[in-house]
C-alpha cells in the first residue's frame, strides 16, 4: 500500500499441472481486497470510538 504496509493473497490449486495462473492470480487479488476492507472497517471503528472519548 502506499504507506508500506502490505497485504498478502494466495491462491493453491489441488492437480499442479491443471493449475490455471489466471485464475489464481484473481482469486488472489480478491483475497487481498477483501483483507484491506477488514483493516478500513477497523480504522474507521477505531476513529468512531476515539472520537466518542474526547
Amino acid at each position: 500500500m502506499e504507506n508500506g504496509f502490505t497485504v498478502e493473497g494466495s491462491s493453491a490449486c489441488v492437480v499442479k499441472e491443471e493449475y490455471n495462473q489466471a485464475l489464481g492470480e484473481k482469486y488472489s487479488f480478491e483475497k487481498v481486497i477483501d483483507k484491506m476492507w477488514e483493516l478500513e472497517g477497523y480504522l474507521l471503528a477505531e476513529k468512531r470510538y476515539q472520537a466518542s472519548k474526547a
